[in-house]
């Protein structure tokens, strides 16, 4: 994207930092990348109808970084529920990109609360077998799904 002025930034909690990085770095990181940790939680978070505010913001990526036929797709459907599948909100980025957030973290916080709180030290990741992260997140999905399909 070559104008930037419409490559808006997408942010997290400066909260979740860590476990973005730990995560999304390194050569034996769980996720290629935070955009895919991030599309993760946008969606346990719209699973769980949990929008919240993005308190302590940081900038972690712009919307050009997102995988343009998987993870923009799924942050635009997220929005377009969201707003009550009114199509307006897909030719607004910037709309795409505040929902996106506030279930991301809605998600994040979800994911902390059933699984990364156990591994916590000192507000850091200690981070387990990169199996169990990959199972444990495996388990928490098909259990969101589950409980999806029984609504």
């Amino acid at each position: 994207m070559s104008d930037s002025s419409k490559d808006h930034m997408v942010h997290i909690n400066k909260d979740w930092e860590n476990i973005y990085e730990t995560l999304c770095r390194g050569s034996d990181s769980i996720f290629d990348q935070m955009t895919s940790l991030f599309c993760l939680c946008a969606t346990i978070g719209h699973l769980n109808r949990d929008l919240r505010p993005v308190n302590n913001r940081q900038g972690k990526f712009r919307w050009g970084n997102l995988n343009q036929e998987t993870e923009t797709t799924i942050l635009s459907a997220i929005a377009w529920d969201h707003e009550k599948r009114d199509l307006q909100v897909l030719s607004d980025r910037k709309r795409i990109i505040e929902i996106s957030c506030g279930y991301a973290e809605g998600g994040m916080r979800y994911l902390y609360e059933n699984f990364f709180e156990d591994y916590m030290v000192n507000c850091q990741l200690n981070r387990p077998d990169k199996l169990d992260i990959e199972f444990n997140l495996a388990q928490i999905i098909e259990g969101l799904r589950q409980q999806q399909s029984l609504l």
